[in-house]
């Protein structure tokens, strides 16, 4: 078994209209894919996708809100004739990984009175995070998404 290991640069393209993205909180998601000769057949035989756990993202440097730079280490690389497919994604966390603009906290209060904070709402930093949070995890949106074949022959 080896390891590969992968310098990548993304620029990203963030819609205006989407909480801003924490980049300090980017996770990576991946899958695996594996492809094998078997005795006496000339074709490949396919795996079923499975989630990765060999798959790191590490050295994670964020140049500015729109473009980052890290390296991704694959481990566990068949020696064997095999093809090891894999669907890498980029995501925020699920936890803090959006950003409420300063406007929400400023109009949020935890507890307004005519006397203090009148003219704020109630937890509304707080409803606006459970929103968020709510999304992210039946949605997981995602940063970025990769292919990476290694084919050993």
């Amino acid at each position: 078994m080896n390891a590969c290991e992968f310098n990548t640069n993304v620029n990203f393209n963030i819609n205006k209209f989407v909480p801003i993205i924490n980049l300090d909180k980017v996770e990576l998601k991946s899958y695996m894919k594996r492809a094998y000769k078997d005795e006496g057949n000339e074709d490949f035989v396919e795996s079923d996708s499975v989630e990765a756990s060999s798959v790191f993202l590490y050295d994670l440097n964020i140049n500015d809100e729109s473009s980052a730079s890290f390296n991704i280490k694959i481990e566990g690389v068949s020696d064997s004739q095999m093809i090891n497919s894999f669907l890498i994604y980029l995501q925020p966390s699920i936890v803090d990984g959006f950003v409420l603009p300063n406007w929400i906290k400023e109009n949020s209060s935890t507890n307004p009175s005519s006397i203090r904070d009148a003219n704020k709402t109630l937890n509304l930093e707080y409803f606006l995070n459970d929103l968020i949070r709510a999304n992210s995890t039946v949605n997981q949106p995602k940063l970025a998404k990769f292919f990476v074949e290694i084919n050993k022959n």
